[in-house]
C-alpha cells in the first residue's frame, strides 16, 4: 500500500473539476438533450461485409 499527500492545489483542483461535472447541481437541472443520433455502426459493418464478400476480388 502506498500513501500519497494530496497537496492543497491538487484538493482545489479536484473541488473545481468535481463542482463542474456536478449533474445534480442545481445549475445542470433541465437540461434537454439535443436529440438521438443512429449510430454508425451497422452502415459501416454492412458496406465493410459487402467489400469483403464481393466475388470480384476472390480471385
Amino acid at each position: 500500500m502506498v500513501d500519497y499527500r494530496i497537496t492543497a492545489r491538487e484538493r482545489t483542483r479536484f473541488k473545481r473539476c468535481r463542482r463542474q461535472w456536478d449533474f445534480a447541481s442545481p445549475h445542470r437541472r433541465n437540461l434537454r438533450s439535443t436529440g438521438f443520433v443512429e449510430p454508425a455502426l451497422p452502415a459501416a459493418l454492412k458496406d465493410a461485409l459487402a467489400v469483403y464478400y464481393y466475388p470480384g476480388t476472390w480471385g
